[in-house]
């Protein structure tokens, strides 16, 4: 048993070993000059501007060297058309009834009709008898909740109800 863990641990240290001495023959790559340059110039662009600058801006009226604008995109042609007609094919008015479409005239004088016949009625809404069943016993738990309250008062009002009030609590709610 002994010489199995022997074994296994000069093996592993060997490995270990190994995999050391290979990491460090790869030395790191060298940056690439690309890249070197781009980090100088944003260096250049980012660097903070001193107080002999803002007072050489302020006294001189010379604005500072603000970021290239980046020029808005060109639309293709088709895209412009396309805007152009959209423009040109859209309905002038936008009121309720003035841009619909029908396919007859009888379906248009329905749909006036009803226009008519809505505007003078006013809307109703009756309560179904589930949602009225619902405000009946909402109402009764608060009204029980309410005699519930009433009563506790008018006990609390008597001396000694109060104090048999306090020790009922206590035995009932015990900490112990």
């Amino acid at each position: 048993m002994d010489d199995i863990q022997f074994w296994l641990y000069l093996v592993f240290g060997a490995i270990y070993f190994i995999t050391r001495s290979l990491k460090k023959k790869n030395p790191p790559q060298p940056k690439s000059r690309p890249q070197q340059q781009t980090d100088e110039s944003t260096q250049r662009r980012n660097r903070p501007v001193t107080f002999e600058e803002l007072l050489q801006e302020f006294t001189e009226g010379k604005s500072t060297p603000k970021e290239e604008e980046k020029p808005e995109p060109v639309e293709a042609t088709q895209v412009v058309k396309e805007r152009k007609w959209q423009e040109e094919n859209r309905p002038k008015e936008y009121e309720e009834g003035k841009t619909r479409r029908f396919s007859d005239e009888e379906s248009r004088k329905v749909y006036e009709e009803s226009i008519k016949r809505a505007e003078g009625t006013e809307l109703e809404f009756k309560r179904d008898e589930h949602f009225q069943s619902k405000l009946k016993s909402r109402a009764k738990r608060e009204s029980e909740s309410n005699e519930v309250a009433a009563d506790v008062l008018a006990m609390l009002q008597d001396q000694d109800q109060a104090k048999r009030a306090v020790v009922l609590s206590e035995i009932l709610n015990r900490k112990y």
